[in-house]
């Protein structure tokens, strides 16, 4: 009778150490997710920013060859717009400044989840939206609207949104 206790209590043992290797394993997997995600964030970041400056440089290059002296070249939009997954996109800062009241202008006729609008969007930081299209989307385009400083004058950017990868 004893023995078979024993072997009961040895089961139940075994029973525990699988069920916390099974907790364990959950765990696992979800941090691992979690790092994904944030390696996928960073690789927008940089993506975002390597744009800004190839676009910087040509803009610099080209007002150098126009005879202009460099300090005089005019600013470069720090935005991306890049596909997240599913209806999702970010918007990117890959500037090195805070952009202020910022908002996105889109055509009625892109569907929507409310309006897009940030108080600020701190320098390599992203906010994300949702857009899906239609039949009836006749257009890509969207604007990005901001100010680089709290009360400076108002600045637009107007591109195409990517299409899903």
């Amino acid at each position: 009778m004893d023995a078979d206790w024993a072997a009961v209590w040895v089961a139940v043992g075994a029973g525990v150490i699988s069920l916390g290797s099974v907790v364990v394993a959950i765990i696992a997997v979800a941090y691992s997710r979690g790092q994904r995600d944030a390696t996928e964030r960073q690789a927008v970041a940089a993506e975002a920013q390597v744009d800004f400056m190839r676009r910087q440089v040509d803009l610099m290059e080209a007002s150098a060859a126009a005879g202009h002296p460099l300090d005089s070249a005019p600013d470069v939009p720090p935005w991306t717009l890049q596909y997240a997954r599913g209806d999702t996109y970010s918007l990117v800062n890959g500037g090195t400044r805070t952009a202020y009241d910022v908002r996105i202008d889109v055509p009625r006729d892109i569907l929507t989840a409310g309006s897009y609008e940030w108080p600020k969007v701190d320098p390599r930081a992203s906010v994300s939206f949702m857009l899906a299209f239609s039949l009836a989307s006749s257009s890509r385009s969207v604007t990005v609207r901001w100010r680089n400083a709290p009360d400076g004058p108002d600045l637009e950017w107007t591109t195409d949104i990517p299409f899903k990868s």
